[in-house]
């Protein structure tokens, strides 16, 4: 089904499993190389649309994060620790931001404590781009 819309089709469901819909970008990535769909176009798109899906998550978190926070905040001095913490250390996580359900979390939290944007993006796409590239790796040397 996905084929037939080709590149954007690549693009689309790896922007839509990057949100907390539950779909499997790897898997389909897998079934477009099968297709002979070029490998570097297909990491890029996949890349960049699994990416921005990860930001989506981070801005629905600096949406909503200021309710949230008064919602489900701890007293104020554990928050400053823990906010204090997350804006330092926090961006790295975004590293794993591919992982499975985690990952949409880590994009969440880190937009909800409006951690620095352009640092956990930059981890983000690296670790995306990762996962990607070794799965391209390991299909294309099987």
């Amino acid at each position: 089904m996905w084929f037939t819309l080709g590149w954007f089709g690549l693009f689309a469901i790896t922007f839509l499993s990057a949100t907390l819909l539950p779909f499997s970008s790897e898997l389909v990535l897998l079934a477009f190389l099968s297709e002979g769909f070029d490998p570097m176009i297909a990491l890029l798109l996949a890349t960049l649309g699994n990416s921005l899906g990860g930001a989506t998550n981070y801005f629905i978190g600096a949406w909503g994060g200021d309710k949230w926070k008064k919602k489900f905040g701890a007293k104020s001095k554990h928050k400053n620790r823990l906010q204090g913490k997350i804006q330092k250390y926090g961006p790295i996580s975004a590293l794993f931001a591919w992982t499975p359900f985690i990952g949409d979390l880590i994009m969440l939290v880190l937009g909800i404590v409006h951690a620095r944007k352009f640092m956990s993006f930059a981890y983000m796409t690296l670790g995306k781009f990762l996962r990607y590239y070794f799965i391209i790796f390991v299909f294309e040397n099987w």
